[in-house]
């Protein structure tokens, strides 16, 4: 059940009352129905009193948990943050969603309306989600990802500091597969949030995944080189931890043709091209295997890698390059002395 009650002079009683009535009968509502949802509307008599009365309402309102819509605060035209959360809410989970509504529907399992804002970058919303409404900013939906780490993957970085800085969320916490909001901000190229956390912030950026898996690892994975130089260069973090599988940050770009990563982390870094993973292969034969030319030739030519090492069942970057018909890739192999 939602109580609305429209605290103006248009509302039956309320006719001529003062801010201080109008607070008697609110509490008298509470009073009476302290297990309802409450709707709390507030017009005209508020705008003109302004803001004498407005932080008591807040106060009781969350305490209570309870929706507030208000036009205007502090007697100008600006919205106030709880009547956004409010609107938010009620949008997402209706006129009986609360603070700890969750929405399971589709990809959302165990979403809250903090969740949702934060992905959706609606500051206004967190703020008077967190703030006023006291909705918990560190809830985890169904897979572990709080509005910390959902807010990092969509690159909303005010969110993320916002939570982080005054709302002192944990910003580390990962999700069931043990990825953080740094990992996923690598992932996604969102170097400045990537930065915010590890040198704001404070929070390590090399903590793995269950997999094994670094920040380091998944940015050299998708190409982010702007963020593999600043957890290796700038933040002084290792560039060649290896996954469970063995598989390194130098390996994972050579698999992928990321010749920009390889070539910052081996001739830059001084890190070793022809780390092994768990199979035998090196960078060289995936390099190879996936036709990717420029890695080959820089491993070769500048890296000065062996060309006829034994990778997986005794097979060379050569066989490896044939095996797939890529026949440029053979061809220089060839050329330089593979067999």
């Amino acid at each position: 059940m939602v109580i609305a009650v429209q605290l103006d002079s248009g509302y039956p009683g309320l006719k001529d009352a003062t801010l201080k009535d109008a607070m008697s009968c609110y509490k008298r509502f509470c009073q009476k129905y302290p297990s309802r949802l409450f709707e709390i509307r507030f017009g005209a008599a508020i705008g003109r009193d302004g803001h004498v009365g407005w932080p008591d309402i807040i106060s009781m309102a969350r305490e209570k948990h309870l929706l507030i819509r208000s036009p205007c605060y502090y007697g100008t035209s600006e919205r106030h943050p709880a009547a956004a959360a409010a609107e938010y809410i009620k949008s997402n989970f209706g006129s009986y969603g609360t603070v700890t509504s969750n929405k399971n529907s589709g990809s959302f399992k165990g979403c809250t309306a903090v969740y949702l804002a934060a992905m959706e970058g609606r500051l206004d919303v967190v703020r008077g989600l967190t703030e006023l409404l006291g909705a918990d900013a560190e809830a985890r939906e169904n897979g572990g990802r709080t509005s910390v780490y959902v807010s990092a993957l969509k690159g909303h970085l005010e969110v993320v500091r916002y939570l982080i800085r005054e709302r002192g969320v944990r910003g580390d916490t990962p999700k069931n597969d043990g990825c953080t909001p740094v990992h996923v901000a690598s992932w996604k190229g969102h170097l400045d949030i990537v930065r915010f956390l590890v040198s704001d912030a404070g929070l390590a950026g090399d903590t793995p995944m269950n997999d094994g898996s670094t920040p380091v690892f998944i940015a050299s994975q998708e190409g982010h080189l702007d963020i593999v130089r600043f957890l290796v260069s700038d933040a002084g973090l290792a560039g060649d931890t290896p996954r469970n599988d063995g598989r390194t940050p130098v390996y994972i770009a050579s698999q992928n043709g990321h010749l920009d990563i390889v070539r910052f982390l081996v001739s830059d870094m001084g890190l070793a091209g022809d780390t092994p993973s768990n199979n035998g292969n090196t960078p060289l034969h995936i390099a190879a295997y996936n036709g990717h030319l420029p890695v080959v030739e820089y491993l070769v030519s500048t890296a000065g890698v062996d060309i006829n090492t034994p990778g997986y069942r005794g097979k060379t970057a050569l066989q490896k390059a044939l095996q797939r018909n890529k026949t440029d890739v053979a061809a220089f192999l060839r050329a330089n002395g593979a067999h």
